[in-house]
């Protein structure tokens, strides 16, 4: 796999996550749980206080909820009528990079934070998050500047419906075409109701609780979705097999620079598609649209 050639932190914690592997969550052990890693309430800017929030989430089938909140420590995990509720912190670090941070150290206040601060609230039990680089007018050089994250905000809900700026693939793929090996997540960041079940995961993770659901954020045994159900994933040395629950429109193959391909449908029935892997991709990360515009993204492999 990759490793992050512009991590210079001599932090242990950190040095041990940038080796992480990635496992493909269709072959791994358990049950899928759909989430929300992006989420305010009126602690900070939300409109909705965090019981609301929950309810709105539980009604639409959600599993799990992270609460991020600017500069407000959600504490610990709970359970609000069988929806797990992760805890969590949004906090702006450096100018103008946005942060979430998933099961959090609460080492202190975060307003103002220098960069160099942030591997305090850093733990083997955290997975963290650049956010909507895209809306912040961030490049993608301006990302790698963290020392260190887990994943980039491939898709925002909020962003999108009030900017437009809701798309950050081109910053992930800049990120991995320097070797900053990361995931792509699908979030709401919701302000108001109108912002639920624009984008979320769907995790494979053996059991409904925190530590197993940042678990298998950390392998990669996800997918992020806007709309786009993915049934089945296959990975051999030379080919990739790809199905989804209903027709796709396009599946894009994407590797460093022109490398990867296209498969598109032309009679709008299309389920599957199958991929011939060349090395010289260094990487291949998998994008599905369908007719409605709803997207589906499969995080990264790295090619040897």
């Amino acid at each position: 796999m990759f490793n992050n050639k512009r991590e210079t932190t001599s932090n242990p914690i950190l040095l041990k996550e940038v080796a992480m592997a990635l496992h493909n969550p269709f072959s791994a052990e358990g049950q899928w749980y759909r989430g929300n890693l992006h989420t305010h309430t009126t602690v900070s800017d939300g409109s909705l206080p965090v019981q609301e929030t929950c309810a709105l989430y539980r009604n639409k089938g959600y599993d799990f909820l992270a609460i991020t909140d600017h500069d407000a420590f959600f504490p610990a995990e709970t359970f609000d009528k069988n929806l797990l509720v992760l805890p969590g912190i949004e906090i702006k670090a450096g100018c103008t990079q946005h942060i979430v941070l998933l099961n959090p150290v609460q080492a202190g206040e975060t307003r103002h934070l220098p960069m160099n601060d942030l591997p305090r609230f850093l733990s083997p039990d955290t997975y963290t998050i650049a956010a909507h680089p895209y809306w912040s007018g961030l490049t993608s050089g301006d990302v790698a500047t963290i020392p260190f994250f887990n994943a980039v905000e491939a898709f925002n809900g909020v962003c999108h419906r009030t900017r437009g700026k809701g798309f950050s693939s081109i910053h992930w793929d800049e990120l991995l075409h320097t070797e900053r090996f990361c995931h792509g997540v699908a979030v709401d960041d919701i302000h108001s109701v109108e912002d639920c079940g624009k984008g979320w995961v769907m995790v494979k993770a053996v059991n409904l609780t925190t530590k197993e659901i940042i678990a298998s954020l950390k392998k990669g045994l996800f997918y992020a979705s806007t709309g786009v159900e993915i049934t089945h994933l296959e990975y051999h040395k030379t080919t990739v097999t790809i199905e989804t629950a209903d027709p796709f429109t396009a599946i894009d193959f994407i590797g460093i620079g022109p490398s990867g391909s296209r498969i598109a449908s032309t009679d709008n029935k299309s389920t599957q598609a199958e991929f011939s892997i060349n090395p010289a991709m260094k990487y291949l990360r998998i994008e599905i649209t369908n007719a409605a515009g709803q997207k589906a993204w499969v995080n990264p492999i790295s090619i040897p």
